[in-house]
């Protein structure tokens, strides 16, 4: 795992509290990495995750906007249908994200699940 996974799976085991991992954009690939390897998450959310293969560990978020060119929300498709199961809930909003609607939704997960 790079120096920065290192400092994440350090922080998850030694928050004492539950832990929400939330990747955005290519940060995605590296808190699903996390998630694949460390013990202890909670819950995991992506935000207009980039392309990839993941596995479902923790419950999982997966939120974006319809109008993200950046990273078209169709592109993600192929890595998020790979991790569709029980515990995978998916947000696509009209338009773009606003950082209100990732607040209020992270949150929302969060009391769902931890």
């Amino acid at each position: 795992m790079l120096p920065h996974g290192e400092r994440i799976a350090e922080a998850v085991e030694t928050a004492g509290l539950p832990v929400v991992l939330i990747g955005h954009f290519a940060g995605a690939a590296a808190a699903v990495r996390c998630a694949r390897t460390r013990s202890g998450l909670a819950a995991l959310v992506l935000v207009s995750p980039v392309p990839g293969m993941w596995d479902d560990e923790p419950p999982t978020l997966r939120l974006h906007g319809s109008g993200d060119e950046m990273v078209p929300t169709a592109d993600t498709r192929a890595g998020t249908d790979r991790i569709r199961g029980s515990r995978f809930e998916e947000h696509v909003v009209p338009g773009l994200l606003t950082d209100g609607e990732v607040v209020t939704q992270v949150l929302e997960f969060a009391r769902r699940v931890v």
